[in-house]
C-alpha cells in the first residue's frame, strides 16, 4: 500500500509511528496503573521523595504520557497526514 510517494507500507512491517505509538500507549498504561495502585511509587521506585508523598509527581506522570499519547494523534489529526 503506498500512501504518498516517498513512503512505502509494506503489509507486516509497521511503521515507526506506529511503534511509537504502541510504546507510548504501554508507558502510560504502566504508569496509569501505577499510580492508582500506588501513589508512592516513585519514592519506591527512585528512592526519593520529591514530592512528600503527596503524589502530585505521580498524577503529573500520567497527564503528561497520556497528553504525549494523544497530543501525537490531534497533531496528526490536524496535519493532514492519513493513519
Amino acid at each position: 500500500m503506498i500512501t504518498t510517494p516517498d513512503r512505502v507500507s509494506l503489509p507486516g512491517h509497521p511503521r515507526p509511528r506506529f511503534w511509537f505509538e504502541a510504546v507510548a500507549a504501554t508507558v502510560s498504561l504502566i504508569v496509569g496503573g501505577l499510580t492508582l495502585s500506588r501513589t508512592n511509587w516513585i519514592e519506591i521506585v527512585f528512592g526519593v521523595d520529591p514530592n512528600r508523598g503527596s503524589g502530585l509527581l505521580e498524577w503529573l506522570t500520567v497527564a503528561v504520557s497520556v497528553v504525549v499519547l494523544f497530543g501525537r494523534q490531534a497533531w496528526r489529526g490536524a496535519s493532514g497526514d492519513a493513519p
